[in-house]
Parts: C-alpha cells; structure tokens; sequence
C-alpha cells in the first residue's frame, strides 16, 4: 500500500537480520501495487474508489505463493 513504508520495512528486516553473506538473509517476496486507489482519500471523503477489491485481489494473488504470512505497510 505505501511504497515508501514497504522500503522501510525491508530496509529495517535485512538491518536486523543477522547475516553475513546473501545466502543468510530472510527469503522474501516483494508486492508493491502503487496504483491501488488512496485508502484515506476513500475513509474521509470518498473522492477515491474503494480500495479494498484492489487489496482483496493482491492477497489472492500473492496466496498463490503460499506464504507463511503477508505484511501491508502503511505510513498513516
């Protein structure tokens, strides 16, 4: 949802991860959908489409993979 959230999330994740070499950081992959309608544009006025079809299709998507979890980040 946030681009620039989603790049501080990942930067944090590998600055915590204790490794020493590519092969020892987390495996990982990276959604980012920076067309999805602003979720607070839609909250406070409606001026936007609602975002959340756009989110509910990214998750079947990304469930395809099989994931242990998925994180959506935010600024706001």
């Amino acid at each position: 949802m946030g681009t620039m959230a989603t790049e501080s999330f990942v930067r944090l994740i590998n600055h915590r991860t204790k490794a020493t070499k590519d092969q020892e950081y987390l495996n990982y992959v990276l959604f980012n959908h920076a067309t999805v309608p602003d979720r607070t544009a839609y909250i406070l006025d409606r001026s936007e489409e609602n975002p959340m079809p756009f989110l509910l299709d990214d998750i079947e998507k990304q469930n395809l993979l099989q994931p242990n979890f998925i994180v959506l980040t935010c600024n706001t």
